[in-house]
């Protein structure tokens, strides 16, 4: 039940829209059986950010509301990226509200960030000291940012798909 709850809770706070046409959460996580619609599709629906970061949210406290009717809970919690607001949630630190505003929010600046031209944009992890990386930006003259700092030997390159791949084949 307390899954299920959280689903719900996760459902209030979403305003899917796939081409123009109103769907709950729920048909993105639980999509219709194949004879109603392809498996690509599905994935395809559930990948775009504006759904899965609302959908991340709703299953990460689902499964920490299981967690915790079994008396399991975390003595610390830590997240990376995402994981960083179901850890805040998990450590007492935003209550439901605010996770789902923000997964949703992030989602949605995610999604809209592509703009007009559909560019959705890529990301390359790096294992390189992060000083090389930036240098590496620099000398290249890349129109990439280092958008995520994982550790002090690794990196990752964010920006347009061209310019990844140029990085990439560098």
């Amino acid at each position: 039940p307390e899954a299920i709850d959280a689903l719900g809770d996760s459902e209030k706070h979403f305003a899917g829209e796939w081409k123009d046409e109103k769907r709950p959460l729920g048909h993105y996580i639980f999509p219709p059986p194949a004879h109603r619609q392809d498996k690509k599709s599905s994935e395809e629906m559930l990948r775009s950010t504006d759904v899965a970061q609302t959908a991340l949210g709703g299953i990460s406290l689902a499964m920490a509301a299981v967690l915790k009717r079994f008396n399991i809970r975390p003595d610390a919690a830590c997240g990376h990226s995402f994981g960083e607001l179901p850890a805040l949630w998990c450590a007492n630190r935003m209550d439901r509200d605010a996770l789902f505003t923000l997964s949703c929010a992030r989602g949605r600046y995610m999604a809209e960030s592509a703009g007009a031209s559909g560019e959705k944009g890529s990301m390359l992890a790096v294992m390189a000291p992060l000083v090389e990386i930036e240098a590496f930006i620099k000398e290249e003259n890349l129109d990439l940012v280092l958008a995520n700092r994982n550790s002090h030997v690794q990196g990752v390159l964010s920006g347009k798909s061209d310019e990844i791949k140029k990085a990439l084949k560098l």
